[in-house]
């Protein structure tokens, strides 16, 4: 098995989808990251002034604010210039690849996804960091 990245922190999860956000509250607490989870965008937005999570995992999808708004806003709050975003897309289509990255994610990956590809993603963003 590859070595444990640095995962201990607290992560701000944007999902919509209580299975998926269970998914991934799941893989990455085993990894020892605690997952603050919102199923909407708006909420998501409003936690986040208060948090300075190590990631945020949003859902392109996401009620209320979408994931892109949120990522463009959470962009322009000082705290989140440079925490890594990877965001999650049903549609997955070039064109909505480039709309994520040019709003600011760092990574973008199609649902449905593999817990364990999403958790190397994630683990390649940290290491970044």
């Amino acid at each position: 098995p590859a070595p444990a990245g640095p995962r201990t922190g607290e992560g701000l999860l944007a999902e919509h989808d209580p299975l998926v956000a269970q998914i991934i509250r799941h893989r990455l607490g085993r990894e020892g990251m605690t997952v603050r989870h919102f199923s909407s965008g708006t909420a998501a937005l409003q936690a986040a002034k208060g948090l300075t999570p190590i990631l945020v995992v949003v859902d392109a999808m996401t009620p209320g604010i979408d994931g892109i708004e949120l990522l463009r806003q959470l962009r322009q709050l000082e705290h989140y210039q440079r925490i890594p975003v990877l965001v999650l897309s049903d549609i997955g289509s070039e064109r909505e690849v480039v709309r994520t990255l040019e709003a600011g994610a760092d990574d973008c990956i199609r649902k449905p996804f593999s817990p364990t590809e999403l958790v190397a993603r994630i683990d390649r963003l940290l290491r970044r960091g």
